[in-house]
């Protein structure tokens, strides 16, 4: 054992030119390097090093502005020496601030190492402002650098301009620039470098480029090998989208993203005429005001015979436009179309029920379309698309009869995800569904949102083709205690993982039938929020031990108060259970402190007990639990835990996983933030919600500086 001394005394002298500091203070052979310091306020500040001490006067060597850039600049170079000693393959490099917060002298470090064969670099995320492009657009070793990630990084045009400089990366095949604000002359910037020969994949979404932006890209005449552009939220406008098509050196580009940038009509008649990308497979073009006309023009093209994905949702195709893209018969390889929210109605899905030519389409998303009755008896008629898989009619006006034509169709053998959620089915369109025979390879089911009832569930209870069912989804059923019980006699759906019936109010009864299922073993996720299921629910469901690989449950919003969480807490079976949802339950202290005690759930790695009125003897126990050493989200949101219940939980060493942490809505004070702010376990920590605690920045600035926390900054601290 070794005994730490420490002595005190006044300050006789400073000899500023010297660098020295001297003072009386007793000292002993080997106290030399002893850091000498001073308290101001409830810091301690380090101001020397102890060097000599003699019989009249001790001697330390004075912290200046230089000694202290020296030291950390040292400090630098080991942190930076350790981290790639550490890294585990040299030739691909992810440094986020997390890791290490590089600033200009880091990254000067950087470009000096030793990393000749260095082929893949990720500074995401970081603050890589002009200034620090500068210092790394300067390196000249990394030869073989193919991959460079500098996404977020508040480059601005500056830093853009200088990368863009750079003439040895001469490799560089693959660079993401997205959200750094590049704007207009960055766009320009980078367009005239000519040094990048190999690149083939370019993002810059979300860097307000404009027209200006994508007219320079278009001219640039060096990418050859590009393959892949995107240029999501950018605002090209029309004269931006009419630049881009009248580039022809871009012959290899297969995937274009241009959504979501102000493109009308003329913006996709420009695109619609360029003959030079014969290799595009995916076309991204939803969120922008095409019309009709813009979508016709699109439909007439016969260059992009190798197009297999297109995206045109939200784009006001109307059933014109459908019509026209039903007429297309040039891409046949077609395998996904997403026209999501575009009022084609009755009309347009009859119209592209028609088409023979998508003989390869396996992903149809016709959701939020208006379309009726009639226009889904079309669609169930088609016999072209025998590779359909996934097909998302949701929130459309499709009735009953509707229901029955899906379900007669015999042609859609492949199909494996089917979404029918918010249509007005009512109770007669799940039985049919339910007869249905032919979709043996169905997986996912969605029915949210529709009114079921009883006799509807019921049928689909009786199924017994879809035995590859993994998924189903009957949120918002109507169907209370009697559908559970129905849902619950179901042995065919052996491969069933996840189970959504929230809002479907099947009470304590519905619980306990649903809890005696044993042909569920898969089952992997369970929502039952708001059911009124009572602490009786609970204490019938915890009686469950067939499903021991239960990993999610959310029991939210159905008032199993203290009682129910005493229940819960007491099972043994669920103990791959990793997240957990009791919010709004009214489960108070008595209800925490017995959660807290439970130590069968040793993967659970996220719970949510917001809103549950466990106060500061709630928030108490939970930070005694030391089993839940996976624990990484946590949420206490309006559970008034107060100052008191915020220094408890700061005393917790267990949670050394813990992420994320939401204590907003708590009063825990500016006593209870600087008991938080001296936590020295939470290692992991990168994102603390404060808000609504009336706390002030003032208050809290210590938690962005604590050295423990190394993944958190004060942009991860909310107060609001």
């Amino acid at each position: 054992m070794y005994e730490m001394w420490g002595m005190e005394g006044s300050v006789s002298d400073i000899d500023i030119s010297q660098g020295h500091i001297h003072y009386m203070i007793d000292t002993f052979a080997g106290q030399s390097g002893s850091g000498i310091w001073y308290k101001e306020g409830d810091d301690f500040v380090v101001c020397g090093v102890h060097v000599l001490g003699s019989r009249t006067f001790n001697k330390g060597t004075l912290l200046t502005r230089k000694s202290y850039e020296q030291i950390y600049s040292w400090i630098k170079q080991a942190n930076l020496q350790e981290y790639l000693f550490l890294s585990e393959n040299q030739k691909n490099l992810h440094i986020s601030w997390y890791d290490l917060r590089l600033d200009t002298e880091y990254l000067s470090l950087l470009t000096k190492c030793d990393l000749e064969n260095l082929t893949t670099l990720s500074l995401y995320p970081q603050l890589i402002d002009g200034e620090r492009a500068k210092v790394l657009a300067q390196n000249t070793s990394w030869i073989h650098l193919s991959e460079l990630n500098l996404r977020g990084n508040g480059l601005g045009f500056e830093g853009t301009r200088e990368l863009a400089q750079n003439n040895s990366w001469v490799n560089l095949s693959q660079l993401d620039l997205r959200e750094n604000h590049i704007r207009r002359e960055g766009a320009k910037a980078l367009a005239q470098n000519t040094s990048w020969i190999n690149l083939s994949k370019l993002n810059l979404s979300w860097n307000e480029i404009m027209a200006g932006g994508a007219e320079a890209l278009a001219q640039n005449i060096s990418w050859v090998n590009l393959s892949q552009l995107d240029l999501r939220g950018n605002n090209i406008q029309e004269a931006g989208a009419k630049a881009l098509a009248q580039n022809t050196s871009w012959i290899n580009l297969s995937k274009l993203d241009l959504s979501g940038n102000k493109i009308w009509s003329e913006g996709a008649e420009a695109l619609a005429k360029n003959t030079s990308w014969i290799n595009l497979s995916k076309l991204d073009l939803s969120r922008n005001d095409l019309a009709a006309e813009g979508i016709k023009a699109l439909a007439q093209n016969t260059s992009w015979v190798n197009l297999s994905k297109l995206d045109l949702s939200h784009t006001g195709c109307l059933s014109e436009g459908a019509k026209a893209l039903a007429n297309n018969s040039s891409w046949i390889n077609l395998s996904k179309l997403n026209l999501r929210e575009n009022h084609i109605e009755e009309a347009g899905a009859k119209v592209l029920a028609r088409n023979t030519s998508w003989i390869n389409l396996s992903k149809l998303d016709l959701s939020r379309n208006d379309i009726g009755t009639e226009g889904v008896k079309a669609l169930a008629k088609n016999t072209s698309w025998v590779n359909l898989s996934q097909l998302d009619l949701s929130y459309n006006k499709c009735e009953s009869e509707g229901a029955k034509a899906l379900a007669n169709s015999t042609s859609w053998i492949k199909l494996s995800k089917l979404d029918l959620s918010g249509n007005p089915f009512y109770y007669e369109g799940a039985p049919a569904l339910a007869q249905n025979t032919s979709w043996i390879n169905l997986k996912v089911l969605n029915l949210n949102s529709m009114t079921l009832h009883l006799q509807g569930v019921y049928q689909l209870a009786q199924n017994s083709s879809w035995i590859n069912l993994s998924e189903l989804n009957l949120r918002s059923g109507h169907f209370e205690y009697e559908g559970a019980r129905s849902l619950a006699q179901n042995t065919s759906w052996i491969n069933l993982s996840k189970l959504d019936i929230s809002y479907n109010e099947i009470g304590a009864e519905g619980a306990k039938v649903l809890a005696q299922n044993t042909s569920w073993i898969n089952l992997s996720e369970l929502n039952l929020k708001e059911n009124h299921l009572g602490f009786k629910g609970v204490k019938e469901l915890v009686q469950n031990t067939s499903w021991i690989n239960l990993s999610k449950l959310d029991l939210s919003w159905n008032d199993i108060g203290p009682e129910g969480a005493k229940e819960l807490a007491r099972n043994t079976s669920w103990i791959n259970l990793s997240k957990l949802d009791l919010s709004w339950n009214d489960i108070g202290p008595e209800g925490a402190k017995e959660l807290a005690q439970n130590t069968s759930w040793v993967n659970l790695s996220q719970l949510d007990l917001s809103e549950n009125k466990c106060g500061p003897k709630g928030a108490k126990a939970l930070a005694n639990n030391i089993s839940w050493t996976n624990l990484s989200q946590l949420n206490l949101k309006g559970n008034y835990i107060k100052a008191k219940g915020a220094k408890a939980l700061a005393r917790n060493t267990s949670w050394i996983g813990l992420s994320k942490l939401n204590l907003s809505a708590n009063d825990i004070e500016a006593k209870g933030a600087k008991a938080l702010g001296k936590n020295t376990s939470w290692i992991n920590l990168s994102e603390l919600d404060l808000s609504q605690n009336y706390l002030e920045m003032e208050q809290v600035k210590g938690l962005a500086k604590n050295p423990h926390w190394k993944y958190i900054t004060g942009r991860k601290i909310s107060l609001r």
